[in-house]
């Protein structure tokens, strides 16, 4: 208990003494700036996608016929709002992003009547290198997403790292001319399942174990980026989380604590003339939250896994880019008869900007899950997008 409020408190001191610089200024100004944009997309599927309108696995085969699917949708439509606030010291900026998929294929919603879905509402302030966040926004954890048409970047297929609420602390010195090294680390909303102490996946006590864990979890990072040479960025970095989950059973008041963890590193190198490549690779237990393990459910021993992703692109011309890649989620083999045991993805999408603000992509995928008893599910994906950002 005494540790719960030491954090709070140390949370709270670190705040007012960061905040306090600001007192006495004269009132601020906020300037507000819209963004966004409206993307249609179709793809036909072989097999049946785990979501429709995107997918994260191939569903199991249940026979030898393929049962392919076509979807179309402009639920990933993005709006978005940045706010700056000017005339005072630190520097404190906002973003809040909004898209329609709040809903999912099969879900309650209709096709036709999306639900909005809250993505970032945030607001940093910061002074010197010293940065403070505070709100919901993306993990610290493997920060690198591939560039896909699919709405689900490698999700559950090699990229891990999502958005939760949190309070998360940047720290960013210079190491040379053109280098620096960030310090990131933050409290986070742990997120979870609720499994009986037994292990078994029902609503023991109606509550998420994650909040039931009664901590937040941590995450940190650590970065090196480098803009020596000229027209190249370079990053590289390491980053781990933790989190306490509790299995309670609201009849016997018994309970059970497990935990998730996890270990990431990723590499990017990116040129101004538009090409570049990124690797991430990643190992922990009981990542669903953070969609690793292919989201199968957690384990009160833990659910280990490892996997990665990589990827190239390149910018053909000022109006044409390229991208390849592959990303692949290797779970434990300790899941129940059904459950997932790999997952495999490789992809290509080429995106043609004919006008600006317009553009028009084309991306294939092959896709191979294998199930525990059922063996392997593929599916030859086949999608096309239109854009309109502003």
């Amino acid at each position: 208990m005494m540790r719960r409020y030491g954090i709070g408190a140390l949370g709270l001191v670190i705040v007012i003494l960061f905040f306090g610089t600001a007192a006495g200024q004269d009132k601020p100004t906020v300037d507000l700036k819209w963004y966004g944009y409206i993307k249609l997309d179709a793809a036909i599927d072989q097999n049946l996608p785990s979501h429709g309108n995107y997918i994260l696995w191939v569903e199991k085969k249940t026979t030898a016929v393929d049962d392919g699917q076509f979807n179309m949708t402009a639920n990933q439509t993005r709006l978005g709002l940045k706010a700056a606030v000017k005339g005072i010291k630190p520097l404190v900026n906002a973003q809040m992003e909004l898209d329609l998929y709040g809903g999912v294929s099969g879900g309650s919603a209709p096709e036709n009547k999306p639900i909005l879905q809250m993505r970032h509402a945030f607001f940093t302030v910061q002074s010197g290198q010293f940065k403070l966040l505070a709100g919901q926004t993306w993990d610290i954890v493997a920060p690198l997403n591939p560039s896909t048409l699919n709405y689900a970047v490698l999700w559950g297929c090699g990229n891990i790292g999502f958005r939760r609420p949190q309070v998360s602390f940047f720290y960013t010195v210079p190491a040379g001319d053109s280098a620096s090294v960030t310090v990131a680390a933050g409290l986070f909303r742990v997120i979870g399942g609720d499994l009986t102490p037994t292990g078994v996946d029902v609503a023991a006590d109606e509550y998420d174990d994650g909040a039931d864990g009664g901590l937040p979890s941590i995450q940190g990072r650590l970065e090196f980026e480098d803009l020596s040479t000229p027209g190249i960025s370079t990053r590289v970095g390491v980053s781990g989380l933790w989190g306490k989950l509790s299995a309670e059973d609201k009849l016997t008041a018994i309970s059970t604590e497990y935990d998730s963890w996890g270990l990431a590193g990723h590499l990017m190198a990116s040129s101004t003339s538009g090409y570049g490549a990124a690797v991430e690779a990643f190992v922990g237990s009981n990542l669903s939250a953070y969609y690793g393990g292919i989201l199968d459910k957690d384990q009160l021993d833990g659910l280990k896994t490892a996997g990665g992703w990589g990827s190239i692109w390149m910018k053909i011309v000022p109006t044409v880019q390229t991208t390849i890649g592959l990303g692949m989620d290797d779970p434990d083999d300790d899941v129940p008869d059904g459950g997932r045991t790999f997952n495999r993805c490789y992809f290509g999408n080429v995106v043609v900007t004919p006008w600006p603000q317009v553009s028009a992509g084309v991306e294939m995928s092959r896709w191979d899950t294998y199930y525990r008893g059922h063996g392997k599910s593929d599916d030859l994906r086949g999608q096309a997008s239109l854009m309109l950002t502003f």
